[in-house]
């Protein structure tokens, strides 16, 4: 049964996507050597329309082989337990998406006060360093290098202007 529900939702999201797709490729992909109105919605709906079809061709697979961890547990996973979905527990603990929503939810302001990358390092810092407990090296250079790549692709590759915050601070609050 369950198998048949992944089947007709691939179905679902893989025709939901070619529709858009259709209807997306009326749209300018270009113009002036710039990205146009079309570009997003030709990737997205391009996206869709694989992603549906190959979840659909994969529920029609067998089950396949159940992974599972062996040994010990790692500390960040045995800190954040109480956060987990894991299978196992009695029923889904909703707490993991209550504090990941808070922090979108709480940053949003911040990004017309700070701008759009001080926001975004503060959004990844806490979700990295709090939610998920990662406080290694690689964590903290994510906290700089995803806003300020996401800034630069956005305002240098395609053209969109971002909020820079009241202090009109810049890419990196310099």
């Amino acid at each position: 049964m369950a198998r048949q529900a992944e089947f007709l939702f691939g179905i679902v999201v893989s025709l939901a996507g070619l529709g858009a797709l259709i209807m997306a490729l009326g749209l300018r992909m270009f113009a002036g050597g710039i990205p146009g109105p079309g570009l997003f919605p030709v990737l997205v709906s391009s996206a869709l329309t694989v992603l549906g079809a190959l979840f659909a061709w994969q529920s029609m697979r067998g089950s396949g082989i159940e992974v599972r961890a062996v040994g010990r547990v790692a500390a960040v996973e045995s800190r954040h337990r109480h956060l987990s979905t894991d299978v196992g527990q009695d029923k889904p603990n909703p707490w993991r998406a209550i504090v990941v929503w808070a922090g979108f939810v709480a940053v949003v302001p911040l990004i017309y006060v700070l701008g759009f990358t001080l926001s975004m390092m503060v959004l990844v810092a806490y979700l990295l360093f709090v939610v998920e407990g990662r406080r290694t090296l690689p964590a903290a250079v994510a906290v700089i290098a995803i806003p300020a790549a996401i800034y630069l692709l956005f305002v240098n590759a395609l053209g969109i202007t971002l909020p820079v915050g009241l202090l009109r601070l810049g890419i990196l609050g310099i």
